[in-house]
């Protein structure tokens, strides 16, 4: 009986492309939670070794073996150092043979109903490689895709998603993004905002593990994210110079999140800089960063570009006020009963503002969302979710 029901579930296939910390994964951590196991047979395929253990945990019960070919080529770190020099000589030299070999083999052995690219680039190729028509194929996009293909220096993929059933984004804006670059595909695509799990977070700030070193006496804020150009961690030490020497604001600033070593190392230089050693602090990235989140005063988040940003949802969900760069998207996320959107020049004068004169309206925003934390719910659109993996 038990081996019948299994045999009725839809086998479905996630890409992914490696186990570090970010939004992509955080968002596979939270459907795993949500998805239907008794409808849906769950496996995982991740195409990096790179990450930590945490993620690698998570997966652990849904992740498929690599084949002994794929790990030699490709996860080995000689093989790959070299097919790395490769690459670089000729961008004709890539791994898109053995992707192909790859996809195949597991849709031989494992026989999928459904294989789902969990996020662009090199996820979306792997998958695009397969050659069993019938199989639904589906494409989830965690980026402004215009942004995307403009920084990542590449050409319009309309070949590569063309061949997908269906297209998620995770936002309006990201689906008017994508449809503004390849709008003949409008009739595959869909946006479904990305799901939060509001009990794994409460049950995560209460980890007596976890130190939280804020002051009380002081204001303090924290970014979370991975050190990357588009994050703009690199403007935090100016922004901070502004509130602390030239402003006189008793503020600390706490940034949480790994990344690009040299821009990390750039930073701290600024800060140095600036003497603000003891004021901007560098925390590296947490598995859980939760307790870090619900105990701020408030969440910034500076990113020039955001498809859906999880870091917000999740302080939001924890009642923690948001303080956000004005980008395309922000205006989905946040409003005026639970944060600010502020261009990056005007940050020092909000903060201060929220210090002194206008303190009242931040402690209101302030108060209400820890009285109301238990609304940011997600309200998971399972139903279309659903639709697309069937």
């Amino acid at each position: 009986m038990e081996e019948k029901q299994k045999s009725m579930k839809k086998k479905v296939l996630f890409v992914l492309p490696d186990y570090c910390h970010g939004g992509t994964n955080k968002s596979m951590e939270n459907l795993l939670h949500f998805l239907n196991k008794q409808k849906y047979e769950i496996n995982i395929y991740v195409l990096y070794a790179d990450g930590g253990h945490y993620y690698r945990g998570v997966y652990r019960p849904y992740a498929l073996r690599k084949s002994l070919l794929y790990y030699f080529a490709h996860d080995n770190w000689l093989t790959r150092k070299v097919m790395g020099g490769l690459m670089k000589l000729s961008k004709k030299m890539n791994f898109n043979w053995l992707y192909r070999y790859e996809v195949n083999r597991l849709q031989r052995k494992y026989h999928f109903d459904t294989i789902v690219a969990y996020q662009e680039a090199t996820s979306t190729i792997f998958v695009s490689m397969l050659n069993d028509k019938d199989i639904n194929r589906v494409a989830w996009v965690h980026c402004d895709y215009k942004d995307h293909i403009k920084q990542a220096g590449i050409v319009a993929e309309h070949a590569l998603y063309a061949c997908f059933d269906h297209i998620v984004c995770v936002s309006k804006t990201a689906l008017g993004s994508f449809l503004s670059v390849m709008p003949e595909l409008s009739d595959k695509c869909t946006y479904i905002y990305n799901l939060v799990n509001v009990q794994q977070l409460n049950e995560m700030t209460i980890d007596g593990k976890v130190h939280v070193p804020y002051s009380s006496d002081q204001f303090n804020i924290v970014s979370i994210g991975r050190f990357e150009a588009v994050k703009q961690f690199q403007k935090i030490p100016s922004i901070m110079n502004q509130l602390v020497n030239n402003m006189h604001c008793n503020v600390s600033w706490y940034i949480i999140g790994d990344g690009d070593k040299q821009l990390i190392e750039r930073t701290k230089a600024e800060v140095s800089k600036y003497q603000l050693d003891d004021s901007v602090v560098f925390l590296g990235a947490k598995d859980n960063p939760y307790p870090y989140i619900a105990n701020a005063n408030l969440l910034a988040c500076l990113s020039t570009s955001e498809s859906w940003s999880y870091v917000i949802a999740e302080s939001k969900a924890l009642g923690t006020p948001v303080l956000v760069n004005d980008f395309q998207v922000a205006c989905e996320v946040v409003d005026s009963n639970n944060g600010w959107i502020c261009g990056l020049k005007d940050i020092p004068r909000l903060i201060k503002t929220m210090l002194n004169e206008r303190k009242k309206e931040y402690l209101f925003v302030y108060n209400r969302m820890k009285e109301n934390n238990k609304e940011e719910n997600s309200k998971p659109r399972m139903d279309e979710i659903e639709m697309v993996l069937s």
